[in-house]
């Protein structure tokens, strides 16, 4: 069995699959003698890691590098998010110094955007 030592406080990786299916990385909260449920209480079965319900998605065991790279996107997506809805309000921009209006033209000139 791939997971029979599976514990809580252990981390897992997967796919939520979907139209915007993404990589997670979440914490075992609860095992049974046959699945594991993770903190989005998603269950897993113990002997080959597929999910429950649908057995395309399978689950392995994170590793540090899975763990970073999660959260690092995770922040991605909120600084992303977060500078989209600011530029969404144009009086914003206007409230912006010089120095920071020429930073962000920097970034947008090195890429192509404009």
């Amino acid at each position: 069995m791939k997971f029979e030592n599976i514990k809580v406080g252990d981390r897992i990786v997967y796919d939520t699959g979907g139209w915007y299916s993404e990589r997670v990385v979440s914490k075992v909260v609860r095992v049974t003698p046959k699945q594991f449920v993770d903190d989005r209480d998603c269950r897993f079965d113990k002997i080959n890691g597929r999910k429950i319900g649908n057995r395309w998605h399978c689950c392995e065991l994170a590793t540090e590098e899975d763990v970073k790279k999660f959260e690092e996107d995770k922040r991605r997506r909120f600084l992303a998010h977060t500078f989209f809805n600011f530029a969404r309000n144009s009086s914003n921009l206007y409230s912006l110094t010089t120095e920071e209006l020429e930073a962000i033209y920097a970034i947008t000139k090195k890429y192509n955007r404009l």
